[in-house]
């Protein structure tokens, strides 16, 4: 397999960083290459979110080591590196350490069993190599063939969109198929593909945040980001419902209309994220432009439902299949909206009048709306 160019960025900083430790009078300079080999890997935002939990953890473990060897010295020693690890697991999740915590827990048992004769020198050197590992390593995310999270993150973004449009695309199929509702399958497994890929971009947040600071919430770019999670949110939980509440099988007369109006609806939605998704991919690159033109609107099947509902054309036999079919109604209403909301907003950011706009989370208008 040939070599990429993180794995030659690694190899080199490591290289060197092992090289000018060595070549160092201070001892302990192991910790500088392990410090490098630990944070070196997927994007700067994410290096440097590992780089700040090995620091709060080493300064944690250190801490700890230093009051329970003073603190819990009567007591056997089994239970004070029990108790004191466990503190540490404790102040660690308080604290929201993820990695950091396994840190402090190697330096405890580290400090307790092996260098406990020369702690004042092992924990303050131990630190500064820890500290110069990680800078060393940030640098070179930074400055030599960086990667970014910002661009990794609208990728990923992009794949999600596409993701959502084919389960979309399988939700409209079933409704063309001569028995539906019939069958056990309540599609648990690709929304839990879609949740997964939606914790995986909620993840990455972290590092984006990490990689632009505190000002860059406040960045257009940002915000839409954001905005188009929210959106994927609530597409995904379409899905789910849709999925879990099967349409009456043997639809008849209105309902078959009913039928054809939602799965107009979810195509056109699909077809509209695909439209989406190009556009958000490269926004790694280029800044994101506006949405596609013409605005999107739900198709005319869709909307000429409100009367078909309204006007009482149901017979008394199709009322229970009707109740079955009212929460599907909300949730399709629900995509409508969603997808018009996210453009309106999309719209807004992408020409600058993004300061006074509301959030993304207050209902829009739309001509096209069947249910409340």
């Amino acid at each position: 397999m040939p070599l990429i160019r993180s794995d030659l960025r690694l190899a080199l900083t490591a290289g060197l960083a092992n090289g000018f430790a060595t070549l160092s009078p201070l001892p302990f300079g192991i910790y500088m290459p392990l410090a490098v080999l630990a944070v070196c890997s997927g994007t700067l935002g994410g290096s440097m979110v590992l780089g700040q939990q090995r620091i709060l953890g080493s300064l944690l473990g250190m801490a700890l080591l230093i009051l329970g060897m003073k603190g819990l010295g009567t007591i056997s020693f089994p239970l004070a590196i029990a108790l004191t690890l466990g503190t540490l697991r404790l102040l660690g999740g308080l604290l929201g350490l993820e990695v950091g915590y396994k840190v402090g827990g190697f330096i405890v048992v580290m400090g307790w069993l092996v260098h406990d004769q020369q702690l004042a020198s092992w924990v303050p050197l131990r630190l500064f190599w820890t500290v110069a590992g990680i800078l060393v390593g940030v640098l070179s995310m930074r400055l030599l063939w960086p990667a970014r999270a910002l661009p990794q993150a609208w990728r990923s973004l992009g794949a999600m969109l596409d993701a959502i449009a084919k389960s979309l695309d399988q939700v409209a199929d079933q409704l063309d198929q001569p028995n539906v509702g019939d069958g056990g399958d309540d599609g648990s497994s690709p929304v839990q593909a879609l949740r997964q890929q939606l914790g995986g971009l909620r993840g990455g947040w972290k590092a984006v945040q990490s990689e632009l600071g505190d000002s860059g919430r406040h960045h257009p770019q940002i915000r839409l980001m954001l905005t188009f999670q929210e959106a994927c949110s609530a597409l995904v939980m379409v899905v789910d419902g849709l999925l879990r509440h099967a349409p009456a099988p043997g639809a008849t007369g209105n309902l078959v209309a009913l039928q054809q109006g939602e799965a107009d609806l979810l195509r056109a939605v699909a077809d509209r994220l695909r439209q989406w998704s190009p556009l958000i991919a490269q926004a790694g690159s280029d800044p994101l432009g506006p949405p596609p033109q013409p605005a999107w609107a739900a198709p005319d099947s869709w909307r000429q439902l409100q009367p078909l509902l309204t006007d009482n054309s149901f017979s008394e036999d199709d009322l229970p299949r009707l109740r079955r079919h009212a929460s599907r109604l909300v949730l399709c209403g629900q995509a409508e909206r969603t997808m018009a909301r996210t453009e309106l907003l999309w719209r807004s950011l992408a020409s600058g009048a993004a300061s006074t706009q509301p959030t993304s989370r207050q209902p829009a208008t739309h001509p096209g709306r069947v249910l409340p």
